[in-house]
């Protein structure tokens, strides 16, 4: 009975250890797709727009002339699938906003406003498609340990706005070659210094006893 208890306890520990590096994975590569919506860090784009047809309740069917960039560390799997630099042409719906009380009229767009709505769509479209791809990469990762990787990740994000592709690529590999051969001896050292500071924090001094 006892054995039964332990070995049904280890299962339901290992179970929980698995479900939370899921969920840990999970959070990183939805963390990750919100960092790629962002302009500058999840890509560089420009997009031509072409007003085709306005009807009269403010909907516009718009011609798009994209070309975008992503981040290879965002966007892995879009890289991977050869689809990181790419030049999209395509029409779409601009869904009106309302403005005014009583009798509503549709808002006015600027072409800048329609360039960015398209280039957002197509960002979208990848994000979806590399939260897959991300989440496995991370879960990997979870599972062997292999944590400080992450350094490497974060260096590569950093670095698209720097140097774009090349940039954060090189920033990545560098990280990797820090994680690997640096950080285990920075390690032990840094563990040592944090330890005295956090005693030195804590030093308790035993007040002299006062003379009558």
């Amino acid at each position: 009975m006892m054995v039964g208890k332990r070995l049904s306890t280890n299962r339901k520990g290992r179970l929980y250890s698995f479900a939370k590096t899921l969920v840990v994975a999970l959070g990183i590569a939805l963390f990750f797709a919100l960092l790629g919506i962002f302009p500058g860090l999840g890509y560089l784009g420009e997009a031509n727009v072409q007003i085709e047809e306005r009807d009269p309740y403010g909907f516009w069917l718009v011609h798009a002339d994209c070309n975008i960039s992503y981040n290879p560390i965002l966007y892995s799997f879009s890289w991977l699938a050869l689809q990181g630099h790419v030049s999209h042409n395509f029409l779409f719906v601009s869904v009106p906003t309302y403005v005014g009380s009583g009798i509503r009229f549709p808002a006015w767009r600027s072409f800048v406003e329609l360039e960015e709505e398209a280039i957002l769509m197509l960002v979208l479209d990848n994000i979806v498609t590399n939260i897959p791809f991300n989440f496995i990469v991370f879960a990997m990762i979870e599972l062997m340990k292999m944590r400080d990787l992450y350094l490497s990740f974060i260096g590569g994000i950093i670095g698209f706005p720097i140097g774009g592709t090349f940039g954060a690529i090189a920033c990545f590999l560098a990280g990797v070659l820090f994680v690997m051969l640096m950080l285990p001896r920075l390690k032990p050292r840094l563990r040592i210094f944090f330890l005295k500071r956090y005693l030195r924090g804590h030093r308790t001094f035993t007040p002299k006893n006062e003379e009558n």
